[in-house]
């Protein structure tokens, strides 16, 4: 069964995201897209995960390089984590280096006028931290908000 749907999947792949083609357990896969509202089908950002217990992992997120620093990656993220929340995850996990951090990096600076050539030394870590993610070890760890179901 392939996970993705082949715009995603390309997504992913035109930066370099090398993602599993197929999974045995479908049933904690956290995939969260976004696409324009003038071109229906068409991502633009995407992150994936797992959700597993109170655990959220995310693997890998993306955004179109035409589509960066006007934080819909940022949005992508929050809606990410907020998905995981609901799911019953109390917590998500960035384990890095991401095989894209320079374009991670890029893609989460929300609403920035920053400079392509400051933006590229941003580290995921940074980047991830001003999304609410703190560094523990190797990861990077954000405590998610209690999702009621009201």
């Amino acid at each position: 069964m392939n996970l993705l749907e082949p715009r995603v999947a390309q997504l992913f792949t035109a930066i370099g995201c090398q993602l599993a083609a197929e999974e045995e357990d479908l049933s904690g896969l956290m995939l969260v897209v976004a696409e324009r509202l003038e071109r229906p089908g068409v991502p633009v950002a995407a992150a994936i995960g797992t959700v597993a217990g109170k655990t959220a992992e995310l693997l890998q997120f993306c955004v179109n390089s035409e589509h960066r620093l006007v934080g819909i990656g940022r949005q992508v993220l929050m809606h990410w984590c907020a998905e995981a929340a609901r799911r019953g995850a109390m917590r998500a996990v960035a384990s890095y280096p991401l095989q894209a951090d320079s374009l991670l990096a890029n893609s989460l600076l929300a609403n920035s006028v920053a400079s392509e050539a400051t933006t590229s030394l941003i580290s995921a870590a940074e980047v991830l931290q001003g999304c609410g993610f703190t560094p523990v070890g190797r990861s990077m760890l954000r405590e998610l908000l209690v999702y009621s179901g009201e």
